[in-house]
Protein backbone atom coordinates (compact mmCIF):
# COMPACT_ATOMS: atom_id res chain seq x y z
CA UNK A 1 0.00 0.00 0.00
CA UNK A 2 1.18 3.12 -0.97
CA UNK A 3 2.33 5.37 1.68
CA UNK A 4 1.95 9.89 1.30
CA UNK A 5 5.21 10.95 1.78
CA UNK A 6 3.80 14.31 3.29
CA UNK A 7 2.10 12.18 6.18
CA UNK A 8 3.28 13.50 9.63
CA UNK A 9 5.50 10.55 11.01
CA UNK A 10 3.96 8.19 13.68
CA UNK A 11 5.73 7.71 17.07
CA UNK A 12 6.87 4.37 16.39
CA UNK A 13 7.57 2.39 13.29
CA UNK A 14 7.54 -1.51 14.38
CA UNK A 15 9.52 -3.51 11.33
CA UNK A 16 8.88 -7.27 10.11
CA UNK A 17 11.12 -8.96 7.58
CA UNK A 18 9.22 -11.58 6.15
CA UNK A 19 9.74 -14.31 3.77
CA UNK A 20 7.37 -17.33 3.00
CA UNK A 21 5.84 -16.65 5.97
CA UNK A 22 1.94 -16.87 5.04
CA UNK A 23 0.77 -19.28 8.01
CA UNK A 24 2.35 -16.61 10.53
CA UNK A 25 2.25 -13.10 9.23
CA UNK A 26 -1.46 -12.18 10.47
CA UNK A 27 -0.69 -13.33 14.04
CA UNK A 28 2.23 -11.34 13.69
CA UNK A 29 0.63 -8.13 12.86
CA UNK A 30 -2.29 -8.40 14.76
CA UNK A 31 0.27 -8.52 18.05
CA UNK A 32 1.26 -5.40 16.94
CA UNK A 33 -2.28 -3.54 15.98
CA UNK A 34 -3.90 -5.12 18.55
CA UNK A 35 -1.95 -2.03 20.28
CA UNK A 36 -3.82 1.42 20.01
CA UNK A 37 -2.31 2.98 23.10
CA UNK A 38 0.61 4.26 20.87
CA UNK A 39 0.65 5.77 17.58
CA UNK A 40 2.51 3.65 15.45
CA UNK A 41 3.10 1.89 11.61
CA UNK A 42 3.88 -1.92 10.84
CA UNK A 43 6.15 -1.95 8.01
CA UNK A 44 6.61 -5.41 6.32
CA UNK A 45 9.22 -5.98 4.11
CA UNK A 46 8.35 -9.21 2.00
CA UNK A 47 11.71 -10.73 0.82
CA UNK A 48 10.49 -12.30 -2.09
CA UNK A 49 8.08 -14.78 -0.91
CA UNK A 50 6.36 -17.35 -2.79
CA UNK A 51 3.41 -18.86 -0.67
CA UNK A 52 1.63 -15.60 -1.19
CA UNK A 53 2.95 -13.76 1.82
CA UNK A 54 2.89 -10.20 0.26
CA UNK A 55 -1.15 -10.71 -1.05
CA UNK A 56 -2.18 -11.72 2.71
CA UNK A 57 -0.12 -8.44 4.35
CA UNK A 58 -1.67 -6.57 1.67
CA UNK A 59 -5.03 -7.78 2.47
CA UNK A 60 -4.49 -6.81 6.30
CA UNK A 61 -3.44 -3.03 5.03
CA UNK A 62 -6.60 -2.15 2.94
CA UNK A 63 -8.54 -2.83 6.51
CA UNK A 64 -5.53 -0.64 8.45
CA UNK A 65 -4.19 2.00 7.39
CA UNK A 66 -1.09 1.62 9.86
CA UNK A 67 -0.03 -1.48 7.96
CA UNK A 68 2.73 -1.15 4.84
CA UNK A 69 3.82 -3.38 2.57
CA UNK A 70 6.74 -3.19 0.75
CA UNK A 71 7.88 -6.36 -1.88
CA UNK A 72 11.37 -6.27 -2.10
CA UNK A 73 11.21 -8.85 -5.49
CA UNK A 74 14.26 -10.85 -5.53
CA UNK A 75 15.16 -12.59 -2.54
CA UNK A 76 18.38 -10.88 -0.93
CA UNK A 77 18.20 -12.34 2.64
CA UNK A 78 16.27 -10.44 5.81
CA UNK A 79 19.63 -8.45 6.59
CA UNK A 80 18.97 -6.15 3.75
CA UNK A 81 15.17 -6.24 4.23
CA UNK A 82 15.69 -5.06 7.63
CA UNK A 83 17.62 -2.39 5.64
CA UNK A 84 14.84 -1.18 4.18
CA UNK A 85 12.45 -0.93 6.51
CA UNK A 86 14.99 1.04 8.86
CA UNK A 87 15.25 3.29 5.61
CA UNK A 88 11.26 3.60 5.37
CA UNK A 89 10.48 4.16 8.50
CA UNK A 90 9.37 7.38 10.16
CA UNK A 91 8.59 7.02 13.46
CA UNK A 92 10.63 8.52 16.09
CA UNK A 93 11.51 5.11 17.84
CA UNK A 94 11.82 1.79 15.85
CA UNK A 95 11.30 -1.74 16.84
CA UNK A 96 11.48 -5.15 14.82
CA UNK A 97 9.39 -8.25 15.52
CA UNK A 98 10.27 -11.64 13.07
CA UNK A 99 7.42 -12.78 10.78
CA UNK A 100 7.24 -16.02 12.78
CA UNK A 101 7.10 -14.18 15.90
CA UNK A 102 4.94 -11.97 18.51
CA UNK A 103 4.84 -9.29 20.70
CA UNK A 104 2.65 -9.95 23.57
CA UNK A 105 -0.02 -8.24 24.73
CA UNK A 106 0.75 -5.23 26.62
CA UNK A 107 5.02 -5.45 25.35
CA UNK A 108 4.55 -1.88 23.41
CA UNK A 109 2.91 -0.27 25.90
CA UNK A 110 5.46 -1.47 28.68
CA UNK A 111 8.42 -0.73 26.09
CA UNK A 112 6.74 2.58 25.28
CA UNK A 113 6.38 3.76 29.12
CA UNK A 114 10.24 2.73 29.92
CA UNK A 115 11.32 5.43 27.17
CA UNK A 116 9.82 8.39 28.99
CA UNK A 117 12.56 9.86 30.67
CA UNK A 118 14.62 11.74 27.99
CA UNK A 119 17.92 10.38 28.70
CA UNK A 120 16.49 6.67 27.53
CA UNK A 121 17.98 5.67 24.16
CA UNK A 122 17.51 2.25 24.02
CA UNK A 123 14.48 -0.04 26.16
CA UNK A 124 14.90 -3.74 26.83
CA UNK A 125 12.51 -5.88 27.32
CA UNK A 126 12.20 -9.88 28.47
CA UNK A 127 11.32 -12.49 26.08
CA UNK A 128 9.84 -16.36 26.23
CA UNK A 129 10.89 -18.94 23.97
CA UNK A 130 8.23 -21.66 22.35
CA UNK A 131 8.74 -24.45 20.80
CA UNK A 132 5.42 -25.42 20.50
CA UNK A 133 5.04 -28.00 23.15
CA UNK A 134 6.71 -25.77 26.43
CA UNK A 135 6.63 -22.21 26.79
CA UNK A 136 10.06 -20.80 28.96
CA UNK A 137 12.27 -17.90 29.63
CA UNK A 138 15.82 -18.69 28.76
CA UNK A 139 18.44 -18.47 32.07
CA UNK A 140 20.98 -19.89 30.27
CA UNK A 141 23.34 -16.77 30.94
CA UNK A 142 22.10 -15.35 34.06
CA UNK A 143 25.11 -14.23 35.28
CA UNK A 144 24.81 -10.47 37.01
CA UNK A 145 22.02 -8.86 37.44
CA UNK A 146 21.39 -7.80 33.63
CA UNK A 147 17.65 -9.16 34.16
CA UNK A 148 16.65 -6.79 36.82
CA UNK A 149 15.12 -3.69 35.78
CA UNK A 150 17.14 0.02 36.08
CA UNK A 151 19.47 1.53 33.90
CA UNK A 152 22.85 0.47 32.33
CA UNK A 153 25.48 0.19 29.68
CA UNK A 154 27.46 -2.01 27.85
CA UNK A 155 30.60 -0.69 29.97
CA UNK A 156 29.00 -0.85 33.21
CA UNK A 157 26.83 -4.64 32.41
CA UNK A 158 29.01 -6.46 29.02
CA UNK A 159 27.18 -9.47 29.66
CA UNK A 160 24.30 -7.20 28.21
CA UNK A 161 25.57 -9.01 24.71
CA UNK A 162 24.40 -12.14 25.91
CA UNK A 163 21.18 -10.79 24.94
CA UNK A 164 22.52 -9.02 21.54
CA UNK A 165 18.79 -9.82 19.54
CA UNK A 166 16.90 -7.09 17.85
CA UNK A 167 14.03 -8.68 19.39
CA UNK A 168 11.70 -7.21 22.48
CA UNK A 169 14.09 -3.93 22.29
CA UNK A 170 13.28 -0.47 21.37
CA UNK A 171 15.73 1.93 19.96
CA UNK A 172 15.31 5.80 19.39
CA UNK A 173 15.67 5.93 15.67
CA UNK A 174 18.29 8.81 15.86
CA UNK A 175 20.33 6.41 17.25
CA UNK A 176 20.31 3.84 14.65
CA UNK A 177 19.33 5.29 11.52
CA UNK A 178 22.92 4.92 10.00
CA UNK A 179 23.22 1.81 11.31
CA UNK A 180 22.98 -1.18 8.89
CA UNK A 181 22.41 -5.11 9.46
CA UNK A 182 25.53 -7.08 7.51
CA UNK A 183 24.14 -10.18 5.63
CA UNK A 184 27.69 -11.72 5.91
CA UNK A 185 28.05 -11.75 9.93
CA UNK A 186 25.95 -13.71 12.66
CA UNK A 187 22.31 -12.68 13.01
CA UNK A 188 21.79 -9.15 14.46
CA UNK A 189 24.53 -9.02 16.75
CA UNK A 190 27.09 -6.61 15.66
CA UNK A 191 23.80 -3.77 14.80
CA UNK A 192 22.29 -4.51 18.41
CA UNK A 193 25.57 -4.34 19.73
CA UNK A 194 26.60 -1.01 18.04
CA UNK A 195 23.66 0.16 18.99
CA UNK A 196 24.06 -0.35 22.24
CA UNK A 197 27.64 0.77 22.31
CA UNK A 198 26.22 4.10 21.10
CA UNK A 199 23.28 4.37 23.76
CA UNK A 200 26.04 4.72 26.48
CA UNK A 201 24.76 4.74 29.75
CA UNK A 202 20.80 5.43 28.03
CA UNK A 203 19.64 1.74 28.18
CA UNK A 204 16.53 0.97 30.34
CA UNK A 205 16.24 -2.25 31.14
CA UNK A 206 12.20 -3.73 32.11
CA UNK A 207 11.24 -6.89 33.65
CA UNK A 208 8.17 -6.67 31.56
CA UNK A 209 8.22 -10.34 28.95
CA UNK A 210 7.43 -8.26 25.91
CA UNK A 211 8.35 -10.67 23.04
CA UNK A 212 7.49 -14.63 22.34
CA UNK A 213 10.05 -16.28 20.19
CA UNK A 214 8.68 -19.69 18.39
CA UNK A 215 11.78 -21.83 17.50
CA UNK A 216 11.43 -25.74 15.91
CA UNK A 217 11.14 -28.41 18.21
CA UNK A 218 15.10 -29.73 19.35
CA UNK A 219 13.90 -33.47 18.14
CA UNK A 220 14.94 -32.04 14.21
CA UNK A 221 18.29 -32.10 16.23
CA UNK A 222 18.58 -35.75 17.10
CA UNK A 223 19.04 -38.24 14.05
CA UNK A 224 22.40 -40.26 13.33
CA UNK A 225 24.83 -39.35 10.96
CA UNK A 226 22.70 -38.73 7.12
CA UNK A 227 22.79 -36.33 5.15
CA UNK A 228 20.65 -34.06 7.30
CA UNK A 229 23.35 -34.49 9.86
CA UNK A 230 25.88 -33.23 7.47
CA UNK A 231 23.76 -30.50 6.08
CA UNK A 232 23.66 -29.77 10.04
CA UNK A 233 27.64 -29.67 10.12
CA UNK A 234 27.97 -27.91 6.88
CA UNK A 235 25.46 -24.66 8.24
CA UNK A 236 27.65 -25.12 11.73
CA UNK A 237 30.67 -24.66 9.44
CA UNK A 238 29.21 -21.58 7.65
CA UNK A 239 28.26 -19.74 11.17
CA UNK A 240 31.52 -20.19 12.22
CA UNK A 241 32.55 -18.04 9.60
CA UNK A 242 29.91 -15.97 10.14
CA UNK A 243 31.26 -15.47 13.62
CA UNK A 244 34.22 -14.53 12.95
CA UNK A 245 33.18 -11.90 11.30
CA UNK A 246 30.81 -10.51 13.58
CA UNK A 247 33.78 -10.95 15.99
CA UNK A 248 35.43 -8.63 13.64
CA UNK A 249 32.95 -6.27 13.77
CA UNK A 250 32.00 -6.00 17.03
CA UNK A 251 36.03 -5.43 17.82
CA UNK A 252 36.25 -1.82 15.04
CA UNK A 253 33.02 -0.60 17.12
CA UNK A 254 34.45 -1.16 20.53
CA UNK A 255 37.98 0.72 19.40
CA UNK A 256 35.87 3.71 17.79
CA UNK A 257 33.37 4.27 20.48
CA UNK A 258 35.13 2.93 23.71
CA UNK A 259 38.23 5.55 24.76
CA UNK A 260 39.58 3.45 27.65
CA UNK A 261 41.49 0.23 26.40
CA UNK A 262 40.96 -1.98 29.37
CA UNK A 263 37.77 -1.37 29.01
CA UNK A 264 37.47 -2.10 25.34
CA UNK A 265 39.40 -5.47 25.77
CA UNK A 266 36.96 -6.53 28.98
CA UNK A 267 33.72 -5.52 26.07
CA UNK A 268 35.30 -7.83 23.52
CA UNK A 269 36.41 -10.75 25.75
CA UNK A 270 33.24 -10.81 27.08
CA UNK A 271 31.79 -10.78 23.42
CA UNK A 272 34.00 -13.52 23.03
CA UNK A 273 32.52 -15.68 25.60
CA UNK A 274 29.49 -15.08 24.52
CA UNK A 275 29.68 -16.20 20.59
CA UNK A 276 31.95 -19.70 22.24
CA UNK A 277 29.33 -20.44 24.84
CA UNK A 278 25.84 -19.60 22.61
CA UNK A 279 27.00 -19.47 18.59
CA UNK A 280 29.74 -21.97 18.60
CA UNK A 281 29.65 -24.48 21.87
CA UNK A 282 26.68 -26.38 20.61
CA UNK A 283 26.81 -27.18 16.94
CA UNK A 284 30.55 -28.32 17.96
CA UNK A 285 28.71 -30.66 20.19
CA UNK A 286 26.41 -32.18 18.36
CA UNK A 287 28.88 -32.90 15.57
CA UNK A 288 31.48 -34.43 18.00
CA UNK A 289 28.46 -36.49 19.21
CA UNK A 290 27.63 -37.83 16.34
CA UNK A 291 30.95 -38.22 14.58
CA UNK A 292 30.26 -36.43 11.58
CA UNK A 293 32.83 -37.27 9.09
CA UNK A 294 32.50 -34.03 7.24
CA UNK A 295 33.79 -32.07 10.91
CA UNK A 296 36.60 -30.79 9.66
CA UNK A 297 35.51 -28.15 7.66
CA UNK A 298 33.73 -26.96 10.60
CA UNK A 299 36.80 -27.11 13.26
CA UNK A 300 38.17 -25.49 10.57
CA UNK A 301 36.01 -22.51 10.60
CA UNK A 302 36.43 -22.63 14.20
CA UNK A 303 39.89 -22.16 14.25
CA UNK A 304 39.75 -19.29 11.40
CA UNK A 305 37.58 -17.41 14.06
CA UNK A 306 40.24 -18.10 16.49
CA UNK A 307 43.14 -16.53 14.41
CA UNK A 308 41.09 -12.82 14.36
CA UNK A 309 40.84 -13.24 18.53
CA UNK A 310 43.81 -11.10 19.79
CA UNK A 311 45.94 -13.04 21.96
CA UNK A 312 45.35 -11.54 25.29
CA UNK A 313 41.26 -12.66 24.72
CA UNK A 314 42.12 -15.94 24.22
CA UNK A 315 45.14 -15.86 26.72
CA UNK A 316 42.40 -14.85 29.38
CA UNK A 317 39.48 -17.06 28.33
CA UNK A 318 38.66 -20.18 30.45
CA UNK A 319 36.83 -21.67 27.50
CA UNK A 320 40.28 -23.33 25.57
CA UNK A 321 41.24 -25.10 28.23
Amino acid sequence: MARPGSAPGPALSIVIPTWNSAGSITRAIESITADAAVDLECLVIDDGSTDGTADVVAAIATRDQRVHLTRLGANVGVSEARNRGIEDSRGAWIAFLDADDRILPGGIAALWRAKEDSSVRVVIGQRIITNGDRTWISRAYDRTDIRQPGRKSIQSHPELMYYASIHGKLFERSLVQDLRFDGRVLGDQPWTIGALLRAGPGIEVISDVVYEWFRPHPDRYVEGITAATRAFTDRAADMALRTSVAFEAVSRDVDRLIADGMTGRMIKSVYFHRLVVSDLRVPVDIALARRDPSTGRLFDAVAEFLEHVPPPILAGSELLV
